[in-house]
C-alpha cells in the first residue's frame, strides 16, 4: 500500500477508478492512502475499499480526503470495513462541508444507533450532492425494508420499536414474518422491540425467527394471541438456547402452549447459562401438571427470582399472587394447598383471589377460604364461580365458616355436577346453610352419579327439620358426612348411641342423669348440644357431678342453640355464676322456649340470681314458668329481684321454688302473715317475743339454715330459749354463717351449755357475725371460758363487739377481756359487760385515765382523783357490776367525796361482794348509813375482803362496836387486817376490838389504829414492859419507865393519836428537858380530850418546858384537871407562861396545879393565886410549898394573919394576932421561909433568930 501510494501520488499517475477490495489493508494504508490523494486528488472518481477492515481511524483519513474541494470522487464502496456508529458520524460531517460524492457504499457495517439517522437527514439536505447510500447486504433485505417501509408509512432502519399486531400489506402473518426476518439479521435494522400480536402466526414464523434471532438486535419479542402451540415454541427455543441470543423479553401469552412447550423453554434456557433473557410472559397457556413447577423452579432457584415469570391473566390474579407469595414466603402457584383462614381478604381481594383460582396456571389441589365470617355471601359466590371456570384440578374445598347464600350455593352445586369437577372433599362447616341448601345439595349429588365427592361436612349449619334426612339418603353416595361440629361431641354422640340404643341427635326428651361416665362424656356433651342438629326439647342432667368450668360449657351450648329446649333440670350440679351468667344469655333470646328451669343445689350466688333476674326482666315475654332455685345462695340482693319480678304483671314466671325443706317453707309462710312481709326480704329479723320456747327457736332454725335467708341480724330476746333451743339455732346458723352480722339472744335462760353451742358459730371460718348479744342469759364462768376459746381459736373472726353485760363471769373473764383488749388495739372491737350507762361511764373514764382496761388490774387506785373526774355514781354502777373483780380498791383522793358517796360505793361493794380482797377508804368520811352497810358487806357470806383500811374516816364508837359486833357474828369472815387509824373509838372501841383479835376463832390478826409506825413500835414496847396494851390504859405509869427526850418523842406519837385515851399520865423523874416537853405538849395538844391528869414531876423542864405545856392550857379542848410540874425547874417566866395560858383559857378544866420545888421568882405565885379568887376560873389548888409543914404554916398564919404570906414580902409579927406563943410562931414560919415560894424580905421581931435562921 506504501508503493500504491507513492504511485498514486505522482502527477503522471491519472487513474479513474480505483478497487482495493479485500487487500487487507487497515488503518496505517489509508493513511498512506490520505497522502496521495492529497497530492493527486483531481483524477479519481470511483474507489473501492470494501472488505479492508479500516475501522474508523481509517475512515476518519478518508473523510479528510472527501471535504478537498479539489477531490472529485463520485463513488465511494467501504462495505464491510469495520465501520461504526463514529465512522458513519466523521464520513456525514465530511460530506457536509464538501463533496462531490453521489453513491457510498457501507453494507455490512455497524452505524451504531445514529449512523443511518445521519444519513438520512443528510439525503433530505438541498445542498447534497449524494443520492445513494447502500446499507443492506442483500436484496431481499432491500425489499423488504422498501416494501415494509412503504406499507407501515416508516424507515424500518430508523426504528427501534415496531409493532405489527395489524396487517396492513395484507400478507399472511407468516409471510410478513419471514421478511421481517431477512430485515432484521442486516446490522443496520436497529429493532430491539417487536410487538406481533393475533397476526396469525405459526410454527413457521417461529422457524424465521429462530434462525435471525442471534443476529438481529431484538431484546423483545411479544407474539400474544397467536396459535404458536408447542411445536412453534421449540423452535423459538433453539435460539434461546444460543448465547448469542439478545433476547430479554419474551411474550407467548394465549399462544396455545401446552405442558411440552413449557417443559421446552425450561431446558433452552437451564442450557443456556448466559441467556439474556429476563422475562417471560406464557399467559393464557396451559402448563400442564408440571409446567408451572419447572418454570418457578429454574426461576427461583436458578435465576434467584432476578428474571420475572407472567403467568397469570390479569392484573387482579397477579396482584394476589404477589401478597400470596411474600405471605406465604413461597411461591403460591407451586403450591397444591393453598389456606387462606389467616388471611385478611383487605390484603387480598376476593376479586384478586378469584381471578387467580379461574386462572389456568393456578393447579390447586386444597383450598381453604378466607378466615372465618371475613367474607360476604356475595364473595363466597364469585370464588365458587372462579372454581367453576377451572375445576378439574381441584380435590378438597374448605369454606371454613364464611357464610354462603343460596345464590353461591346453588353454584357450588353446579360444580359438583360439573363432570369436570374432582372435588372429593367438601366443608361447608359454618357457612350458615339452612334446610333448603341441604336439600339443593342433595339433590346436586343424586343429579351427578359420578360425581367424585365422598365426604361432606356440614358441621355448624341448621339443618331443619328434614336436612339431616336428605344428605343421609343414600343416594347421595357419600362415604362420610360431618354434621356435629367437634370430634368430642362425635364421641359422646356415639357414646350415648351406645348407651341409650338410639341416636341422641333423633330424641326430643334426653335424660342423661347418671348416664355420662366418666370426665370425657361430661366435658364432651356441650358439644353435642351446642350443635344446631341437636333438637333435644328435655335435658335431664341432675346430680351428674358436673364441674362449674363443664357446667358453663353446658350452658353456653344450650345458649348456642336455644330455640327448641322447654325443660331443663342441672340440680345438683356445679353451675356456678358463670354458668348462670352464661345461661341467662338463653333466657334473654327471644327464641328462646325455655319453661321449666331447675337449679337446685347449683352453687349459684348473689351474681347468678341477679343475672337470671336481669335476663327475665330484659325479656318479659321469656316463657319461663317454673324456677326452682333452692340450695343456692342468693346473696343479700338475690331473692328480692326475683321475688319483685314474680309479682310483675308481664312476668310469665309462676312458681318460685327457694326453701329447701318443707318446714321452712310453711314457717316462712307463717312469719310473712304474722310480720305482714316475706322475712327472706328482711334483712332485720326481730322476733322477740314473737317465738316462745325451744319448739319454735327449732323451727325457726330451719328457715334459718336455709341459704335464702339472708338475715343479717337477728333478735330473740326473751323468748325462753334454753339449751336446747340454742342448740338448734347455733347449728342452723353454722349450716348458714355468712350472712349473720347481729345476733340478740339476751334475756334467754341459755346458760353455759347454751353459750358453748353459740361457741360452734363463733368459730365457724365462713361465719361473719359481728355482734353477739347474751346479756342477762345466765352465763358463767364455764361460759366465758368456752367464748374465749372460740375466739382464741378463730384469730381472724370478725366478732367486733359481744354483750354480756347481766351475767357472772364468777372467777373467770379475764382472759376474755385481755383477748378484746388486745384485738381492740389495731381494731374496733367492744365487749360489753357492764349493765348501766353509768358503769359504762366510769368505765371510759378510767380506761382514758389509766390508758387500760380498768376492767383488768386487780387493783384500782383512785388515791389521786376526784369525783370531777370519774363521778362516784358511776364508779358505784361500775362497782357492783359482777364484770368488775376487782381485788383491791383504793377510793378518791382524800376528803373529795361525802359521806353520801362513801354510802354509793360501799352499797356497790355490796352488791358484788366476792372478789374485792383489800378495800382503802383513803380518809374518806363515812357515815353511819356508810358503815352499817360496810358491816353488811363484811356479814356477807360471799365477801372475801381480807384487808379494809377505815383510815381518818370519822368512825366513832359506835362505828368501832358496830364493827366488832359484825366480825364476832360472821367469824367466818375473811377480814384479816382491819385499819383503823385517825378514828376516834371512844372509850370501847379499842377494847372489843382488841378482844376480837384475841379470839381464836376469829381470822382477824391485825388491828391498825396508830397512825405512826413509830406510835406503833413504841406501843408494841410498853405492852411489852406493862404486859397490857398501853391504850387499854386510862392511867398511865412511865415513871421511871421511860427515859429521855428520844423516848419522850416516842410516847408523844403515841399520845397524839386517838386511840390513846389516856386520863391519867405519869412521868415522873423521867429525864424530860424542854425537848421532850415541846413533843409531848404537841401530841397532847393533838389529842386533848381524853387526859385529866398529867404528873411531870422532877423533870427538868425550865420555863421553856413550862411555856410548851402551856399551849396545852391554852387549848379549848383540852380536858387537863390536874397538872404536876413539881421539882420541874421552873422560875418566874415559866409561872407567867402558866398564867397566861390559864388567862387566855377560861373554860380550863385545870382544877389543881403543883408547882413545888420550882422558883416563883417575885411575881409568880401572885400570878397564878389570882386565878384562884377569880371565880371564872376552876382552878381550886394551887400547891407550891415542898412540905406538909410549910403548908400548914402558910395556912395557920395566913388565916392568922388574914393575908397570904406567900404574896408577902415584908412580915411584922410583934404582935400575936392568933395567940400563938413566940416560938411556936417562928418554927411555923421557919418551914415556910425555906420554901422558894415564899418572898419575905423583911420580919420584925424576933428579928436575930430569924436571920440566923435564914
Amino acid at each position: 500500500m506504501k508503493q500504491l501510494s507513492d504511485l498514486l501520488e505522482d502527477s503522471h499517475c491519472r487513474t479513474e477508478k480505483l478497487k482495493l477490495n479485500n487487500n487487507g489493508f487497515t488503518e496505517k494504508g489509508c493513511a498512506d492512502l490520505e497522502k496521495a490523494f492529497r497530492l493527486n486528488p483531481s483524477h479519481l472518481k470511483e474507489l473501492d475499499l470494501s472488505g479492508n477492515k479500516l475501522g474508523n481511524s481509517g475512515v476518519k483519513k478518508i473523510s479528510d480526503v472527501l471535504k478537498m474541494s479539489e477531490w472529485k470522487l463520485t463513488k465511494l464502496n467501504i462495505s464491510d470495513c469495520s465501520v461504526t456508529e463514529e465512522g458513519y458520524a466523521d464520513l456525514v460531517s465530511a460530506l457536509k462541508s464538501n463533496s462531490s460524492l453521489v453513491e457510498l457504499d457501507l453494507r455490512d457495517n455497524d452505524p451504531g444507533n445514529t449512523g443511518v439517522k445521519k444519513f438520512t437527514d443528510l439525503l433530505k439536505e438541498p445542498n447534497c450532492k449524494l443520492k445513494t447510500v447502500r446499507f443492506l447486504k442483500t436484496s431481499a433485505a432491500e425489499e423488504a425494508c422498501t416494501s415494509l417501509s412503504a406499507a407501515l408509512g416508516v424507515n424500518l432502519l430508523l426504528q427501534t420499536e415496531l409493532n405489527l399486531s395489524r396487517n396492513p400489506a395484507g400478507l399472511s402473518g407468516d409471510s410478513r414474518m419471514k421478511q421481517l426476518c431477512d430485515l432484521l439479521q442486516d446490522t443496520h435494522c436497529k429493532l430491539r422491540k417487536l410487538k406481533n400480536n393475533d397476526d396469525d402466526l405459526s410454527e413457521e414464523s417461529c422457524f424465521a425467527l429462530a434462525s435471525i434471532l442471534t443476529l438481529s438486535s431484538l431484546v423483545e419479542l411479544d407474539l400474544s394471541n397467536n396459535n404458536l402451540q408447542d411445536s412453534g415454541v421449540k423452535k423459538l427455543c433453539t435460539a434461546l438456547k444460543d448465547p448469542l441470543c439478545k433476547l430479554e423479553t419474551l411474550r407467548l401469552s394465549y399462544c396455545c402452549v401446552r405442558e411440552d412447550g413449557y417443559k421446552a423453554l425450561v431446558s433452552a434456557l437451564s442450557s443456556n447459562a448466559s441467556s439474556r433473557l429476563v422475562e417471560l410472559d406464557l399467559r393464557g397457556n396451559d402448563p400442564g401438571d408440571r409446567g408451572v413447577e419447572l418454570l418457578v423452579d429454574l426461576f427461583v432457584k436458578q435465576y434467584c427470582n432476578q428474571k420475572k415469570l407472567r403467568l397469570l391473566k390479569s392484573d387482579a390474579a397477579e396482584e394476589a399472587y404477589t401478597h400470596l407469595k411474600r405471605r406465604l414466603d413461597e411461591d403460591p402457584l407451586v403450591q397444591r394447598k393453598l389456606d387462606l383462614s389467616k388471611i385478611d381478604p383487605n390484603k387480598i381481594t376476593v376479586k384478586q383471589m378469584s381471578e387467580l383460582l379461574e386462572d389456568p396456571h393456578c393447579r390447586l389441589r386444597k383450598f381453604t377460604m378466607y378466615k372465618a365470617g371475613s367474607i360476604r355471601e356475595t364473595d363466597c359466590a364469585d370464588l365458587i364461580s372462579a372454581l367453576i371456570i377451572n375445576p378439574s384440578h381441584l380435590i378438597e374445598l374448605n369454606l371454613n365458616e364464611n357464610k354462603v347464600d343460596i345464590k353461591g350455593l346453588l353454584k357450588l352445586c353446579d360444580l359438583l355436577k360439573n363432570s369436570h369437577c374432582k372435588l372429593e372433599k367438601l366443608s361447608l362447616s359454618g357457612c350458615c346453610i339452612s334446610e333448603k341448601g341441604y336439600a339443593a345439595l342433595a339433590s346436586a349429588l343424586k343429579s351427578n352419579p359420578s360425581s367424585s365427592l365422598r365426604e361432606l361436612d356440614l358441621r355448624g349449619n341448621n339443618p331443619g327439620n328434614t336436612g339431616v334426612k336428605l344428605i343421609t339418603d343414600p343416594d347421595c353416595k357419600l362415604k362420610t358426612i360431618r354434621l356435629l361440629k367437634s370430634s368430642a361431641a362425635e364421641e359422646v354422640c356415639a357414646s350415648l348411641t351406645k348407651a341409650l340404643g338410639i341416636n341422641p341427635l333423633l330424641l326430643r326428651d334426653l335424660d342423661l342423669s347418671g348416664k355420662l361416665q366418666g370426665d370425657s362424656g361430661i366435658k364432651q356433651l356441650p358439644d353435642l348440644l351446642k350443635d344446631p342438629h341437636c333438637r333435644t326439647e328435655k335435658i335431664k342432667l341432675n346430680n351428674s357431678r358436673i364441674t362449674e368450668e363443664e357446667c358453663a360449657a353446658l350452658l353456653s351450648a344450650l345458649c348456642s342453640n336455644p330455640s327448641h329446649l322447654v325443660e331443663l333440670d342441672l340440680s345438683g350440679s356445679k353451675v356456678g355464676n358463670s354458668g348462670v351468667e352464661t345461661f341467662s344469655q338463653l333466657l334473654k333470646n327471644s327464641e328462646g322456649k325455655m319453661k321449666k328451669l331447675n337449679l337446685s343445689d347449683c352453687s349459684i350466688s348473689e351474681k347468678g340470681y341477679s343475672a337470671l333476674a336481669s335476663a327475665l326482666k330484659s325479656n318479659p315475654s321469656s316463657p319461663l314458668m317454673e324456677l326452682d332455685l333452692r340450695g343456692n345462695d342468693p346473696g343479700d340482693k338475690g331473692v328480692k329481684l326475683l321475688t319483685d319480678l314474680k309479682e310483675e304483671k308481664k312476668c310469665n314466671l309462676n312458681i318460685l321454688r327457694l326453701l329447701k325443706s318443707s318446714a321452712a317453707e310453711k314457717l316462712c309462710a307463717s312469719l310473712s302473715k304474722t310480720l305482714q312481709t316475706n322475712p327472706l326480704l328482711l334483712t332485720k329479723l326481730d322476733l322477740s317475743g314473737k317465738i316462745k320456747g325451744d319448739s319454735e327457736a327449732k323451727w325457726l332454725s330451719d328457715l334459718l339454715r336455709d341459704l335464702h335467708c339472708r338475715t343479717q341480724t337477728v333478735k330473740l330476746n326473751n323468748c325462753s330459749i334454753t339449751e336446747k333451743g340454742c342448740e338448734a339455732l347455733s347449728a342452723a346458723l353454722c349450716l348458714n354463717p355468712s350472712h349473720l352480722i347481729e345476733l340478740d339472744l339476751s334475756d334467754n335462760n341459755l346458760g353455759n351449755s347454751g353459750v358453748k353451742h353459740i361457741c360452734a358459730l363463733l368459730t365457724s371460718q365462713y361465719s361473719k357475725l359481728q355482734r353477739l348479744g347474751l346479756s342477762c342469759c345466765s352465763v358463767a364462768g364455764e361460759g366465758y371460758d368456752a367464748l374465749t376459746s372460740a375466739l382464741k381459736s378463730h384469730s381472724s373472726s370478725p366478732l367486733i363487739e359481744l354483750d354480756l353485760r347481766g351475767n357472772n363471769p364468777e372467777n373467770t373473764g379475764e382472759d376474755l377481756i385481755s383477748y378484746f383488749t388486745c384485738v381492740s388495739k389495731g381494731t374496733r372491737k367492744t365487749l360489753r359487760l357492764l349493765k348501766s350507762d353509768d358503769a359504762e361511764e366510769a368505765f371510759n373514764c378510767l380506761k382514758q385515765n389509766l390508758q387500760k382496761n380498768p376492767l383488768l388490774p386487780i387493783e384500782l387506785n383512785l388515791s389521786k382523783t376526784e369525783p370531777q373526774q370519774i363521778r362516784v355514781k358511776p364508779l358505784s354502777a361500775l362497782l357492783e357490776d359482777p364484770h368488775c373483780k376487782l381485788k383491791k380498791l383504793i377510793i378518791y383522793k382524800t376528803g373529795s367525796i361525802t359521806e353520801r358517796d362513801c354510802d354509793d360505793l360501799i352499797s356497790a361493794l355490796v352488791k358484788n361482794p366476792s372478789h374485792l380482797k383489800e378495800l382503802d377508804l383513803n380518809k374518806n368520811k363515812l357515815d353511819r348509813s356508810g358503815l352499817q352497810k360496810l358491816c353488811d358487806l363484811l356479814k356477807n357470806p360471799h365477801c372475801r375482803l381480807e384487808q379494809l383500811s377505815l383510815n381518818s374516816c370519822c368512825i366513832s364508837e359506835d362505828g368501832y362496836v358496830a364493827l366488832a359486833s359484825t366480825l364476832e357474828s360472821n367469824l367466818s369472815s375473811h377480814l384479816v387486817e382491819l385499819d383503823l387509824r385517825d378514828n376516834d373509838p371512844g372509850d370501847k372501841g379499842v377494847k372489843l376490838l382488841s378482844d376480837l383479835v384475841n379470839n381464836p376463832h376469829s381470822k382477824l390478826k391485825t388491828i391498825r389504829l396508830l397512825n405512826s409506825s413509830a406510835a406503833e413500835d413504841f406501843c408494841a414496847s410498853l405492852t411489852k414492859t406493862l404486859g397490857t396494851n398501853p391504850l387499854l390504859l386510862t392511867e398511865l405509869d412511865l415513871s421511871g419507865t421511860i427515859t429521855g427526850d428520844s423516848a419522850v418523842q416516842q410516847l408523844s406519837d403515841l399520845l397524839k393519836d386517838l386511840h390513846c385515851r389516856t386520863k391519867k399520865l405519869k412521868l415522873n423523874n423521867c429525864s424530860i428537858t424542854e425537848r421532850g416537853c415541846a413533843s409531848l405538849s404537841a401530841a397532847l395538844c393533838s389529842n386533848p380530850s381524853h387526859l385529866i391528869e398529867l404528873n411531870l414531876s422532877g423533870n427538868k423542864l425550865g420555863d421553856s418546858g413550862v411555856k410548851e405545856i402551856s399551849h396545852l392550857l391554852k387549848n379549848s379542848n383540852s380536858k387537863i384537871e390536874l397538872l404536876n410540874l413539881s421539882d420541874c425547874s421552873v422560875s418566874e417566866g415559866g409561872y407567867a407562861a402558866l398564867a397566861s395560858a390559864l388567862k387566855s383559857n377560861t373554860s380550863s378544866h385545870l382544877i389543881e396545879l403543883d408547882l413545888i420545888g420550882n422558883d416563883p421568882g417575885n411575881t409568880g405565885v401572885e400570878s397564878l393565886h389570882y386565878f384562884l379568887q377569880d371565880s371564872n376560873y376552876k382552878l381550886k389548888t394551887l400547891r407550891l410549898l415542898k412540905t406538909f409543914a410549910a403548908e400548914k404554916a402558910c395556912a395557920s398564919l395566913s388565916s392568922a394573919l388574914g393575908m397570904n404570906l406567900l404574896l408577902q414580902t415584908e412580915l411584922n409579927l410583934r404582935r400575936n394576932p392568933a395567940g400563938l406563943s413566940g416560938d411556936s410562931r417562928v418554927k411555923q414560919l421557919c418551914d415556910l421561909l425555906q420554901d422558894t415560894h415564899c418572898k419575905l424580905r423583911r420580919l420584925q421581931s424576933v428579928f436575930l433568930f430569924v436571920m440566923f435562921f435564914l
